[in-house]
């Protein structure tokens, strides 16, 4: 058999025709031969998004992308079509980069007649003239700071962009029309065009801008876009009613824009909705409701009425999706900071002081549980946890319910990167939380948790794990 050499085996292959691979209808694979290039490579176009607005606004496309052609060389000016003069210390022919402004006259005017007439109808032309600065921008994320910069008389309305992801809220908290806003979104659809082998995907995205009008007083605060195979995307809008008690609404994507979707809030836990206030949260596809209760109060002039208690005193509710809603689920939004709580009660219960003091910031705290008499007895099978607010930032808390004639608040936070109890409160029993007593994890639920957390962490560096005393607690 005669060996060809390396070089003729090169040419052999390079000589070889190309042909096109299988295709399918969402992947299209297009071989070029060698030494012939792509078209894309040749001509580049800029790429461009159409903007669309809902309501008869204004459709400007916005070029994304793509650099104009420089005039070729001519014999009058052999070197470039342009001329650029510089000044001293500049480096010549480097033009300074241009700053997009989002200055709008006609915003600027709007504004001007809604504050000299406050009423919905010039509130509208506020609006509309925001769409068109919007729209201007493209696809950019312009900020609220932006256009209040380039708007200076903008600056009295404060205008807020509220961001969910793929949604942005535009809003003005502080005018009496606070419950008109503004919706921003980008469509994307995909289309097979071509048949066979010339077969390609395009995807078209388009800027898209909806007046919305929520219920009269509404001042939203927060907005999460959930999206799920079953249900599509849903936007989930929260904030406060006249009287400070929360507002939840959510709103599903359909062709025409968003909808009200009154389903998705009649399959939330009514207590979360009713007579409380606080914030939501969004954790993925999941819900964190921050709440507290309304207090009865009586003003100045002898009327009574209903307040938001502090944002100190609310407690975290998780609510997770299933294929059924929305459900609460059994345990609290930071179950793995609360297993340091669990393993200082366990260590309290088998007198381990050794494993007491190493989940203590200053051993001193131990003295307060122990003085409630819960040193070597074990809670009450109707012992219950409710995790509260704390500040971003400082740590997590939580209450033990149920576990006698006082509650106990526990204060976690990391120091050196190792979770410990920084601070131990005794409570009275909160009236409010005895109503909603059980719709909280109970206490035993954590025995679990715990062990779980053991398995993994012993997986994980099984050397490590041994010289933690709180690995030695035996779980019940």
């Amino acid at each position: 058999m005669k060996i060809l050499p390396i070089a003729s085996l090169i040419l052999v292959s390079m000589t070889l025709p190309m042909t096109a691979f299988a295709e399918d209808e969402k992947h299209v694979l297009s071989v070029v031969p060698l030494g012939v290039k792509s078209p894309a490579a040749v001509s580049k176009p800029a790429s461009t998004s159409s903007v669309k607005a809902e309501n008869g606004s204004p459709a400007k496309p916005a070029t994304t992308g793509g650099a104009s052609a420089a005039p070729a060389p001519s014999a009058e000016n052999p070197s470039s079509a342009a001329e650029s003069t510089s000044m001293p210390g500049e480096t010549p022919g480097v033009a300074a980069p241009a700053v997009k402004s989002y200055y709008s006259p006609a915003l600027d005017q709007a504004l001007k007649q809604y504050k000299a007439a406050p009423s919905d109808a010039t509130f509208g032309t506020v609006i509309n003239a925001l769409k068109s600065v919007v729209a201007g921008a493209g696809g950019s994320r312009l900020s609220s700071a932006i256009l209040v910069k380039d708007n200076p008389y903008l600056s009295d309305f404060r205008p807020r962009v509220l961001d969910a992801g793929a949604v942005r809220l535009w809003s003005f908290p502080k005018a009496p029309e606070r419950a008109h806003v503004l919706l921003q979104w980008i469509d994307s659809h995909q289309q097979v065009v071509g048949t066979g082998r010339r077969a390609r995907v395009v995807t078209s995205t388009a800027l898209r801008l909806q007046d919305f009008h929520l219920p009269a007083q509404i001042t939203v605060k927060d907005a999460g876009l959930l999206n799920s195979k079953e249900a599509g995307k849903t936007l989930v809008l929260a904030g406060d009613n006249e009287d400070g008690s929360l507002w939840v609404s959510a709103y599903r994507l359909t062709e025409a824009g968003w909808q009200a979707n009154p389903a998705f809030t009649s399959s939330l836990p009514s207590f979360l909705l009713n007579n409380v206030s606080g914030r939501l949260g969004f954790r993925g596809n999941a819900l964190v409701f921050n709440v507290g209760k309304m207090l009865l109060t009586t003003d100045s002039n002898g009327v009574k009425r209903l307040l938001p208690e502090a944002e100190s005193a609310n407690y975290r509710f998780l609510v997770k999706q299933t294929e059924s809603g929305y459900v609460l689920a059994p345990s609290v939004p930071n179950e793995d900071a609360f297993v340091t709580v669990h393993d200082f009660m366990q260590g309290l219960q088998q007198n381990r002081s050794d494993v007491i003091k190493s989940l203590l910031v200053d051993p001193h705290l131990a003295s307060i549980p122990r003085y409630l008499g819960l040193q070597g007895k074990s809670l009450d099978s109707s012992a219950r946890v409710v995790e509260m607010f704390m500040p971003p930032g400082r740590g997590q808390r939580f209450r033990l319910i149920n576990i006698g004639k006082d509650d106990l608040i526990f204060d976690v936070a990391k120091v050196k990167g190792v979770p410990q109890i920084k601070a131990i409160f005794v409570a009275q029993p909160d009236a409010f939380l005895q109503e909603i007593a059980k719709n909280f994890p109970l206490y035993s639920h954590f025995d679990q948790v715990a062990e779980k957390k053991d398995a993994a962490e012993a997986a994980a560096a099984a050397a490590g794990a041994a010289g933690n005393p709180a690995k030695a607690i035996k779980r019940k």
